[in-house]
């Protein structure tokens, strides 16, 4: 996994897409320093902090699909042969390097709203530390997910622009169905209103994306194997 996640961080520059990419993480980074001005205090409620966490999940999706998908990224994941890094390896390095990314992109636009805050009301004000906690927890593992859920995207779809493109119309169909359910059902938000029940539901949601994400790694390795038996076929 080591020779993976070097791979990685020395295509990190290309993997971000360049100067276009920072300023990007740069510009919504700027847009989030106001919402404080609006939301005043009211951004430390939990159900704006879990919105929040949804960018990492954008972040570390679109990541995972470039990682994955790259016409570079794909010859050499078939050109590897038995020397290379076995499949495993390469799912646990690349879902590594993909979240690490989704957390520290979260964690930049967290930060500038917090500053933003900080700076609007004279003042630091932050979450109760267990809320921040379960909110770190939370964050990672819907990186996870998102970056397996995007790799196996990435290995079924030819181009990596396709991939992108179901990975955000999957990222929008669970979003808008998030809405819709928090109209019909608003008792399925109240639960997220108060910090002890934040901590259970939190906690609950990561441990049922871990599992999710654990499934679609098995999935992105089926597909490997399947490819690579392909290959052998057909050289």
């Amino acid at each position: 996994m080591r020779t993976v996640v070097a791979l990685e961080f020395s295509q990190l520059w290309h993997r971000l897409g360049g100067v276009r990419g920072l300023l990007m993480l740069a510009a919504l980074a700027a847009m989030g320093t106001l919402l404080p001005m609006r939301l005043g205090p009211a951004l430390l409620d939990p159900v704006y902090l879990l919105a929040y966490s949804l960018l990492a999940a954008i972040f570390a999706g679109t990541y995972s699909i470039q990682s994955w998908a790259g016409a570079d990224e794909k010859a050499w994941l078939e050109s590897r042969g038995d020397e290379g890094p076995a499949d495993i390896d390469v799912l646990q390095g690349k879902t590594l390097v993909a979240s690490v990314y989704g957390v520290a992109s979260w964690l930049l636009i967290l930060g500038a709203s917090l500053a933003s805050l900080a700076s609007a009301m004279w003042g630091l004000l932050l979450p109760p530390v267990g809320v921040m906690a379960c909110l770190v927890v939370f964050t990672v593992a819907v990186s996870a997910l998102a970056s397996t859920s995007a790799a196996a995207l990435a290995v079924r779809f030819e181009t990596a622009s396709m991939a992108r493109q179901m990975f955000r119309l999957g990222l929008f169909f669970l979003l808008l169905m998030g809405v819709m359910l928090s109209r019909v059902f608003p008792s399925m938000v109240r639960p997220l209103e108060s910090a002890d029940s934040f901590v259970v539901v939190s906690t609950g949601a990561a441990v049922a994306m871990g599992a999710l994400a654990a499934l679609m790694g098995r999935t992105v390795l089926r597909c490997l194997a399947d490819r690579r038996i392909s290959l052998s076929i057909n050289p």
